[in-house]
């Protein structure tokens, strides 16, 4: 029995951040599990064993049950992180965009990084109480006291082959669209509406020209290394193992956090990707890559009045600039990521955790009854177990089974797509040890504890 549980979705983007709570809230006296939602074996596999759930999302009473029931059963204590904050600007003005939490989901405890995702959320029917504004966590690690938790550039270039003398160039990409399968856009289609269909052919176009423009200065410029950096939800296709096949100076990296590279990195670029506002408290300069226009309603809420670069020509003469300026305006960014000096997030959300798990002052007011959810969850266990054992003995055929085969294809499909991104989401016991070896002088010296605010 845990006291509390952290399920989340993608290594790259959380883990960091859940080993520092972990640590925290250790270091305080209650015990932490972690949980993957990619998980063959998730159903079932907390059931009555942890008193409060913190997850990576909440957006409807479907991601309430495959967060948080599903794997722990009923739990009246749930913490959402809340990992997607920043969105378009036209889903920013919809109130009934799928990221607003509704139905059950709005009874849990909704930590938010800024103003503009607490007024968002809360003008969508989350009661202001449950949507604390506390600061972005993974911004933390940017602050003074967490500089020796980082790799310096010398054993990052050693530890990927790189060579450190030479000026190092990142794209941090955004192109999730690209190669998903019809299952992933269908179930987007069914959030989103048509706008995702939009929104796949700008990612395709945008991805061809951007690989175009890299692919013609690798030539020019040998003494400069690009790095790839994919998001986490990106699968890599064919065209960029190509281009890396061809190009010495061309490498694909999707391993450590983004905020590792942008340390490090001596020129930064992006298309789509929220990771400006680390690079803004990194203080460093980046560009935008622009070569297809993106209509502002599609647009990143927090690019608004940003500058682009919109040129093959534009694109190559950033790289002889001397230095990158910062093209957002500030003002917008830090509505959206409160600037935590003195008292950084990740304390303030260890408090909330704390405080929640002690009393009873942030649990669900509504929400299923106990016996319903863990009847529900028992009932599920047993149906996927039956579903393992038809797929097991019948393979694809289990598709053209009387009755079943429509559920069958669907849950083989979904099996399959849950295995294929597991190795990149799933952290194992070591890649969690080392993380928290190198945290733990940090959450131990007790830099801020001093300096406590309450969350508002």
């Amino acid at each position: 029995m845990s006291d509390i549980l952290f399920t989340y979705q993608h290594k790259p983007r959380e883990i960091e951040v859940l080993c520092l709570l972990k640590l925290e809230l250790e270091k305080r006296g209650h015990t932490v599990d972690f949980t993957c939602t990619f998980k063959a074996d998730r159903i079932f596999s907390f059931f009555r064993k942890t008193r409060l759930v913190v997850s990576s999302a909440m957006y409807n009473d479907d991601v309430l049950w495959f967060m948080v029931y599903d794997i722990a059963g009923f739990v009246d204590k749930v913490i959402n992180l809340q990992w997607e904050q920043v969105l378009s600007n036209s889903d920013e003005a919809d109130p009934s965009c799928f990221h607003n939490p509704n139905g059950y989901a709005r009874e849990v405890l909704h930590l938010c990084w800024g103003e503009a995702p607490h007024n968002r959320i809360v003008s969508a029917g989350v009661p202001a109480t449950k949507a604390p504004v506390i600061g972005a966590i993974h911004l933390d690690f940017l602050l003074p006291e967490f500089e020796s938790y980082f790799l310096d550039r010398q054993n990052l270039a050693l530890k990927f082959n790189l060579d450190s003398n030479k000026e190092w160039s990142i794209f941090i990409s955004s192109f999730t669209m690209h190669n998903m399968t019809e299952e992933e856009l269908n179930q987007l289609l069914d959030y989103y509406g048509d706008e995702i269909l939009e929104l796949k052919r700008l990612t395709i176009l945008s991805k061809m020209h951007i690989l175009i423009w890299i692919e013609s200065v690798l030539t020019e410029f040998p003494d400069k290394i690009f790095i790839y950096r994919p998001h986490p939800d990106e699968t890599t296709d064919e065209s960029l193992k190509e281009v890396e096949k061809k190009y010495k100076n061309f490498v694909i990296i999707p391993d450590l956090s983004v905020k590792q590279w942008i340390k490090c990195s001596d020129r930064i670029y992006t298309w789509y990707s929220t990771s400006v506002a680390e690079i803004e408290k990194a203080g460093k300069g980046f560009d935008i890559l622009r070569p297809v226009e993106i209509p502002s309603v599609y647009d990143v809420s927090i690019y608004r009045g940003a500058k682009f670069l919109t040129s093959q020509d534009g694109f190559r003469s950033s790289l002889l600039a001397d230095h990158q300026e910062m093209p957002l305006d500030s003002t917008i960014l830090h509505n959206y990521y409160r600037n935590n000096k003195s008292y950084p997030a990740y304390m303030q959300a260890a408090d909330l955790i704390e405080s929640s798990l002690l009393s009873s002052e942030n649990n669900m007011q509504k929400h299923p009854s106990a016996a319903s959810v863990n009847l529900g969850v028992i009932k599920k266990k047993l149906k996927e177990d039956v579903i393992d054992l038809l797929i097991n003995l019948f393979g694809r055929h289990s598709e053209k089974l009387p009755y079943v085969g429509e559920t069958l294809k669907y849950s083989r499909s979904f099996r399959e797509r849950m295995k294929r991104d597991l190795h990149k989401n799933l952290a194992t016991e070591e890649e969690i040890g080392i993380i928290c070896s190198q945290l733990r002088p940090i959450v131990y010296a007790d830099y801020f504890s001093k300096n406590k605010v309450q969350p508002g």
